[in-house]
């Protein structure tokens, strides 16, 4: 991965693209009836910047035909591979891509 770019791992289903992705937090601000096309895992290294995480979820979203994203977890891993003035820092932020009825 690239200083300064976040990426998106996502396994699941795709449908044709959408040209807007609500984003929630919490499954109890779900108003619309949904189903779960997908599971996604947004990563950043080096620097600790969820919003990039949260932009490259949501382009994600777009291009596999999701109507919306539910963010259901996050995660920050401190990792030293080989000595210690090399640590850097992952940041994962995982999440559901739902398609409404």
């Amino acid at each position: 991965m690239a200083i300064g770019c976040a990426s998106v791992s996502y396994i699941g289903n795709s449908y044709e693209p959408t040209n807007n992705v609500d984003l929630y937090f919490s499954v109890d601000d779900i108003k619309m009836e949904y189903t779960v096309i997908g599971h996604a895992l947004g990563a950043d290294g080096w620097q600790k910047n969820q919003k990039r995480i949260k932009e490259a979820l949501i382009k994600d979203a777009k291009e596999n035909g999701a109507d919306a994203i539910l963010i259901t977890g996050m995660e920050r891993e401190v990792r030293s591979p080989w000595r210690i003035w090399n640590w850097y820092v992952d940041n994962e932020v995982t999440a559901l891509f739902l398609k409404y009825k």
